[in-house]
């Protein structure tokens, strides 16, 4: 029995990731076995990754310390999206002449940088051990520069780190729109009931994301 708790108790730990050691190290373990791609393959593969959401299947090419808050924010603003597309759906239902797409909230997922919706390659740069994939995001005019560097044969992308709060407050934003959903219950409701919905729940939340973008 006592042998049964000792590796019940280990089981739990290891789920719960009590001690992920250092970042380098649970990198090293990811990358064990993992293929070794050019960089314009390793920008290949973590988009492809993003569309499939595999996302276990990025770990050994992103930065370390950066790696799980990445892969936190991909997660939230996939739960985001499946909020939104439900609280689009019951604006059409509750009240089909509201303009819905002027509250719809997809838009944010063009801001991900690398993992944005829409990524075009459009050229890199590559030394021996620095990397730079210059891409175009979305309708934007301007190229954003994504950058790697190669780490033992590993072309690793540096996203760089998020606000402290951001995930936070995207799960708050799903959350609030779950709530619109509910509310709109597929009854009728009039354009300012709708606004008013959005006003209350949504909107000091946009408000804190551009407070936390313009402190980035």
């Amino acid at each position: 029995m006592r042998q049964f708790l000792f590796c019940f108790l280990l089981l739990i730990a290891m789920l719960l990731g009590c001690d992920r050691g250092s970042p380098r190290l649970a990198q090293a373990d990811a990358q064990r076995g993992a293929a070794k791609y050019s960089l314009r393959g390793t920008f290949d593969h973590l988009r492809d990754c993003c569309t499939r959401r595999a996302y276990w299947a990025m770990r050994p090419y992103i930065d370390p310390p950066h790696c799980e808050e990445v892969l936190d924010l991909l997660i939230a603003v996939d739960e985001l999206l499946a909020a939104n597309a439900g609280t689009q759906h019951a604006i059409h239902v509750s009240c089909p002449s509201f303009p819905a797409d002027k509250l719809d909230l997809s838009a944010l997922a063009d801001n991900l940088e690398l993992f944005s919706r829409t990524v075009l390659f459009v050229s890199l740069e590559e030394s021996e051990s620095k990397g730079i994939v210059h891409v175009r995001i979305g309708d934007r005019t301007e190229l954003t520069d994504l950058s790697f560097e190669n780490r033992g044969g590993y072309w690793v992308y540096m996203p760089g780190s998020n606000p402290a709060d951001l995930v936070q407050v995207i799960r708050d934003m799903k959350t609030a729109l779950d709530r619109i959903t509910v509310a709109l219950d597929d009854t009728p409701k009039t354009p300012e009931q709708i606004g008013n919905e959005y006003r209350l729940r949504i909107g000091p939340k946009l408000k804190r994301i551009n407070q936390l973008a313009g402190n980035s």
